[in-house]
């Protein structure tokens, strides 16, 4: 029983054949036991790339969460939207209207549970 069948006559389809082909231009080897190594190399590497990539993620995200860090409160971060308005802070303009704008209802409706139970005797 062989390990690799499509070596069982020596040759692959030809695109197969060219996609399977060393970087360097070798040809592929015939031999099962070489054409494994060559896998379990191209394997390794993969998987070194793969690792490379992993630490990469990590030393980002390290990143983003020291710049997000705040410095009056140990261990806890800035919000989406804090870190949205340090990166673009011509909107704070805009934040800070629409914020005195939820605080002008609220203080509406604080007003009217102040005064509820009048109108609810007066109706």
């Amino acid at each position: 029983m062989k390990l690799f069948p499509e070596l069982a006559n020596g040759d692959l389809p030809g695109e197969e054949r060219w996609r399977l082909r060393p970087v360097d231009g070798a040809p592929l080897p015939k031999d099962g036991v070489h054409y494994a190594l060559w896998l379990m190399g191209k394997l390794r590497l993969r998987v070194r790339a793969l690792h490379s990539a992993r630490q990469q993620l990590c030393t980002l995200l390290h990143r983003v969460h020291s710049t997000c860090r705040q410095p009056h409160q140990p261990g806890k971060h800035l919000s989406g939207a804090e870190a949205y308005l340090l990166r673009h802070p011509n909107r704070l303009t805009q934040v800070l209207q629409q914020l005195g704008e939820e605080n002008a209802r609220l203080e509406a409706f604080i007003e009217w549970r102040n005064v509820e139970p009048a109108f609810w005797q007066w109706m």
